[in-house]
C-alpha cells in the first residue's frame, strides 16, 4: 500500500528506487464521448511498448535526481512524434518494508510512475496535381511508430514530367547503444539512386558528457537543362558527401550547460555530360 505517501518537493533530491511504465492508447475507450471510430483506431493501433519508453529517459533506477530532472525527461518524451502526451509523476516510497530496510539512507528514495498516451501513427500519402501539361503524383505511407517499437518507417512512390521513383527509409533507436539513433534511406529513380546512412547520438539531456554524429550520403541522378520547354542538355552528377563531430561536455549546472563540438565534413561533387542527350546546336 502507498497509503501516507506524499509527494517529492521541487527542489529536494532523493534516489529513483523503481520505474513503473504505463503506455496507454490514443482515446479512452471508456470515455463517455467514444464513439466507433475511436474503438476502430484503438483496435488497429499498436500501444508503445514499455521498453521503448524506458529507453528514452535519461535516467536509470538507482540515479539520485531533483523534480528539474523529471521535467525535463517529460519534455523529452513528449517531443516523440508517437506520444501525444507524457506525465511522469513522483512519490516517496513509504511501505513498512522499505522504511525498515533503508532507516541510514542519506537521501529519501522515491517512485516513478510514467504514463504516455499514443498519437496516431500510421499517415497514408496520396497526391495527384497537375499545372499546364504537367502530372505530379504522389502515393505513399508513412509510420512513426512501426509495432509499437519507436521505429519510423516510410514508403514513397513519386512521378512528374523530370523522374519516376521509390524512396523508403527507416530510423530506428541504436540496438545497444542508449539515446542513439540510427537512419538509413534509400531512393531508386529512373534517373539515378540515393543511399543514405546517418548514426546521432546526441546531448539527449542538460548532464549529457558525449554526442557522436556521423553521416554517408551518396546520390547519383541525371539533371536536365531546358530550354524553350525541350531538354536541351542533360548532365550526370555524381555527389558524394560524410560528416562527423563528436561533442564533449564541459561543464554544467542545473540550468545551463556549456559544450564542445569538433567535426570534419567533406562533400564532394562531380559533373559529366550525359552521353545520350548532347547538346545540339540550333
Amino acid at each position: 500500500s502507498n497509503q501516507g505517501c506524499s509527494a517529492v518537493s521541487t527542489e529536494q533530491a532523493f534516489r529513483l528506487d523503481r520505474i513503473v511504465i504505463a503506455p496507454k492508447p490514443i482515446f479512452d475507450e471508456s470515455a463517455e464521448d467514444s464513439i466507433a471510430l475511436h474503438r476502430w483506431a484503438i483496435a488497429w493501433h499498436v500501444i508503445t511498448k514499455p521498453f521503448v519508453i524506458r529507453e528514452r529517459l535519461p535516467f536509470d533506477e538507482g540515479d539520485v535526481l531533483t523534480q528539474k530532472d523529471i521535467d525535463e525527461a517529460e519534455a523529452i518524451l513528449r517531443d516523440e512524434r508517437y506520444i501525444a502526451n507524457a506525465e511522469l509523476n513522483l512519490m516517496l516510497q513509504c511501505e513498512t518494508d522499505w522504511l525498515q530496510k533503508n532507516e541510514a539512507a542519506s537521501v529519501p528514495s522515491a517512485k516513478l510512475n510514467v504514463t504516455t498516451y499514443d498519437n496516431w501513427s500510421l499517415i497514408p500519402t496520396l497526391s495527384f496535381s497537375r499545372s499546364g501539361s504537367e502530372n505530379r503524383t504522389i502515393v505513399g505511407v508513412r509510420d512513426d511508430n512501426f509495432l509499437g517499437l519507436g521505429i519510423r518507417t516510410q514508403l514513397r512512390y513519386t512521378s512528374d514530367q523530370q523522374r519516376d521513383g521509390y524512396q523508403f527509409s527507416i530510423a530506428s533507436p541504436m540496438p545497444g547503444v542508449r539515446h542513439a539513433d540510427l537512419l538509413l534511406s534509400v531512393a531508386d529513380n529512373d534517373d539515378g539512386e540515393r543511399y543514405q546512412l546517418v548514426f546521432s547520438k546526441p546531448f539527449y539531456h542538460l548532464h549529457t558528457e558525449r554526442m557522436f554524429y556521423g553521416e554517408y550520403l551518396q546520390n547519383s541522378r541525371i539533371q536536365d537543362i531546358f530550354q524553350n520547354g525541350d531538354v536541351r542538355n542533360s548532365l550526370t552528377i555524381d555527389s558524394e558527401f560524410y560528416t562527423f563531430s563528436s561533442g564533449w561536455n564541459l561543464a554544467h549546472s542545473s540550468d545551463v550547460s556549456h559544450r564542445f563540438i569538433l567535426g570534419y565534413t567533406q562533400d564532394k561533387d562531380q559533373f559529366e555530360p550525359d552521353p545520350l542527350h548532347l547538346s545540339q546546336e540550333a
